[in-house]
């Protein structure tokens, strides 16, 4: 589906990108809307692709849940395409961002995690995966806010 984009649907997608969770109330009188017009415009975004991923995030704000971002570098054997690994990440709900380089490590994902043991999970699953030459996994020691 075809959606051509005007500054209304900019200026909500940037208060969107800030806080995915904004309430559609609070949406709407930002980009001077009506909640339903502002419904209804974050569902075309959607249908046309500019908005995906929704996600739950189980446990949160609980301090022993809340969830870290945890960076996976991937070194893919370069005698392979290594497109397992690419597709293998779609299905991968808390990845944020993923990344292909030209660098030592070959793809770069960010991903969000509520517990090591699920960080331990990913990092074999992709160090299984053929075409994958080796795995590091970056953990955050500490959180800095910069807004």
């Amino acid at each position: 589906m075809s959606h051509s984009i005007d500054s209304t649907d900019r200026s909500l997608l940037t208060l969107l990108v800030r806080d995915a969770g904004m309430s559609a109330a609070v949406l709407a009188s930002r980009i001077g809307e009506t909640p339903a017009n502002c419904l209804k415009r974050i569902a075309d975004l959607t249908a046309a692709g500019h908005i995906a991923g929704y996600r739950a995030v189980r446990g949160f704000p609980d301090p022993d849940e809340r969830p870290s971002v945890v960076v996976f570098l991937i070194e893919r054997d370069r005698t392979m395409s290594g497109k397992d690994v690419l597709r293998s990440v779609q299905f991968i709900p808390e990845v944020l961002s993923c990344d292909v380089g030209d660098g030592e490590f070959d793809i770069l994902l960010r991903i969000q995690v509520t517990s090591p043991e699920r960080v331990d999970e990913l990092e074999s699953l992709f160090s299984k995966q053929v075409g994958v030459e080796s795995v590091r996994v970056v953990r955050p020691l500490s959180t800095m806010s910069v807004t």
